[in-house]
């Protein structure tokens, strides 16, 4: 027999005879020990890296240069064009890529 897939009819039955199953043949707290390795495998599997978390250098060098670019705050100085802010944020900071050493941890 196939299980039905979330949401499809006969989905919760399925699902109550399995853990009445897993139950019956490990016992309550059996069952939760093995529910809880479950979880623990699926948490410890998480990638935790995309975008900058995988990068954290990157991120700093992009935030520094955002916060240069950034037209808040001016305190009276003469608020520029963006395009004359990125120019002279990419002159400062260089252009940011991702480079190789970048992901060394």
């Amino acid at each position: 027999m196939v299980r039905p897939k979330k949401g499809e009819p006969g989905y919760e039955e399925a699902n109550e005879r399995w853990r009445a199953t897993m139950t019956k043949r490990y016992g309550k707290e059996g069952y939760h020990q093995m529910m809880s390795e479950i979880g623990r495998k699926g948490g410890a599997n998480g990638s935790g890296g995309k975008g900058f978390a995988a990068n954290p250098k990157l991120a700093v060098r992009a935030g520094r240069k955002g916060g240069f670019v950034s037209r808040r705050n001016t305190n009276g100085r003469k608020i520029m064009s963006l395009a004359r802010r990125r120019k002279v944020a990419d002159e400062v900071f260089g252009t940011i890529k991702a480079e190789a050493s970048d992901y060394e941890r």
